[in-house]
Order: structure tokens, then sequence, then C-alpha cells
């Protein structure tokens, strides 16, 4: 089952240049960030400690946001990154994070080296995925 996975992700990935142009066309994709989706991580990671929050989508990030503002408040913590997938929790992960602590990215697609890249980069402390 998980050979079958593997190959819908890379014939997802193949075709995911077109699908995110189209997405775009269609207002549903950030036209500057949409290459995120394809790992590509436009920010340098903080030093300190990092705590990484994915929220798929908007109900997720609403969920964390009272946790998130907690955490943020601790001095040991240097960073929050949060990873969501939806142009819509990215607005709004805008307008309701106000603290330099944030940096939000797009997250990936579910592909090995994408994930193995990403990891690398952020060398997260702690991860927390709703």
């Amino acid at each position: 089952m998980i050979g079958l996975y593997k190959l819908l992700i890379n014939v997802v990935c193949f075709f995911a240049p077109l699908i995110l142009r189209i997405r775009i066309y269609n207002q549903k994709e950030d036209k500057y960030r949409y290459s995120e989706k394809l790992c590509e991580i436009k920010k340098d990671r903080p030093k300190g400690k990092l705590v990484w929050f994915h929220a798929s989508s908007v109900g997720e990030l609403l969920s964390i946001v009272s946790l998130s503002k907690k955490i943020g408040k601790n001095p040991n913590i240097k960073t929050i990154l949060f990873t969501t997938n939806t142009l819509s929790s990215s607005k709004l992960f805008e307008k309701i994070t106000k603290s330099k602590k944030t940096i939000h990215q797009f997250l990936h697609l579910d592909k090995d080296i994408f994930v193995k890249k990403f990891l690398a980069h952020w060398n997260t402390d702690l991860d927390i995925i709703v």
C-alpha cells in the first residue's frame, strides 16, 4: 500500500508545477509563495529553540492560537514556525499573529526528499501536528 502512495505522490509532484499555476490563476494559491509547496525554503532558521506547529487549514490554526501564544511567552523559545496548506489559513495567520517570534510557511508536498529537506533545514525542538 505504501508503494502505491509513493507512486501517486510522485505523479502529483510531477504535475505539481502545472497544478499550482492553475490554482494561482484561480486565486487559490499565493503567486509569490506557491514554491514553498515544492519545498523551496525562503527563510533562514533563526538561532535558538524553535517550536513547529502544523495546522492544515483555518480550523486547525484557530484551535492552536491560544496554545501558541502561551508557548511564545516562554523566553527560552526563540521562534515559532507555523505551517499550513491553504491560502485562507495563511491570510488568517497574518491577521491573528503579531509576534516577531512567528514564521509562516506553506507545508510542502508529502514527498520523502521534501520532508528530509524541510526537517534538516528547520531542525525543530518541538513539533505539534494538529
